[in-house]
């Protein structure tokens, strides 16, 4: 007798066995594929939705390129960065604004770091205080 016959009577033998395993087997699969379906239709709702009500971007600046980064010494305490590319404007957020659809506005913000300088233009030294109790 080959497997597939053996099979064929261990079933037939035992039918009421056999039975229950399908149902078993038959419901986990029918929950699985459901739980699949459910949570492809909630990502598509949930796309509709954000493109109904508006959804968000943000730009950044791609400071990865060192030779855009400026470096100054400061006194003897170390050195002071930043990135001197070009910034983001308003007119690059009125160019995307006009050129997508769907986008009915923008809220722009900028950062601004400054650096103190004396009157000759040089860059002012940190000083340090000997008081360690912290008395101003």
């Amino acid at each position: 007798m080959n497997l597939f016959h053996r099979a064929f009577l261990y079933v037939t033998r035992k039918i009421t066995k056999s039975l229950t395993l399908f149902l078993i087997l038959l419901v986990i699969s029918t929950l699985a594929l459901s739980g699949v379906a459910i949570k492809d239709a909630t990502g598509t709702a949930a796309l509709n939705v954000r493109q109904a009500l508006g959804g968000i971007f943000t730009l950044q600046q791609n400071t990865n390129d060192p030779g855009k980064w400026v470096s100054t010494p400061v006194g003897n305490t170390g050195s002071q960065s930043y990135y001197s590319g070009e910034p983001l404007t308003v007119d690059l957020a009125e160019r995307i604004m006009a050129g997508t659809t769907g986008i009915s506005g923008y809220n722009a913000t900028y950062t601004n770091y400054t650096v103190p300088l004396n009157a000759d233009g040089k860059i002012l030294e940190l000083l340090e205080s000997e008081d360690i109790a912290g008395n101003w």
